[in-house]
């Protein structure tokens, strides 16, 4: 999992590390077309445009949205930032079967620990969202685990507040 604090990193960042540039100059200096086609890295599915590419991984659940908040009263000012599942987007980009039969990673269990880390809240807060019955999870041996897709519904249900 990828933070990036604006779309436009997150897309900077797939025209380095997941665009073949190369291919993607050699196809457009020798062919007769004015449009551009990207190429991906190990891949062989074609795109017109970034654009293109973070689209489609929004409507196949692996990028997700954030707004972050700052000052007292939350708000004074805000950033719209993004999470990528990177291991997925590679899979998935690369046409892995595995990504297609293998959804993992989306009921992946977090502690609490970490759900606060993830929000950069406390302990005690992570705890209110749970007993607030705002956060759903589910109980092993006693310790409260959340699933990953489900702490992120709830970012995306919750950024309008």
């Amino acid at each position: 999992m990828r933070y990036f604090k604006s779309e436009s990193a997150l897309k900077a960042f797939i025209r380095h590390d997941v665009v073949n540039t190369k291919k993607s100059e050699e196809h457009f200096f020798f062919t007769d077309r004015f449009e551009n086609e990207i190429f991906l890295k190990n891949s062989t599915k074609k795109y017109k445009s970034i654009d293109d590419i973070v689209d489609e991984l929004r409507d196949n659940g692996l990028v997700f949205d954030i707004i972050h908040r700052y000052g007292a009263m939350s708000l004074e000012s805000e950033d719209m930032g993004c999470v990528l599942l990177y291991t997925q987007m590679m899979r998935y980009l690369n046409r892995n079967d595995e990504y297609l039969n293998n959804e993992v990673n989306k009921f992946k269990l977090l502690t609490i620990n970490q759900v606060g880390e993830f929000l950069s809240i406390s302990r005690p807060s992570v705890y209110k969202l749970l007993n607030d019955k705002k956060l759903p999870f589910i109980e092993i041996l006693g310790q409260k685990r959340i699933q990953l897709n489900e702490l992120l519904k709830y970012i995306q249900s919750n950024q309008s507040q």
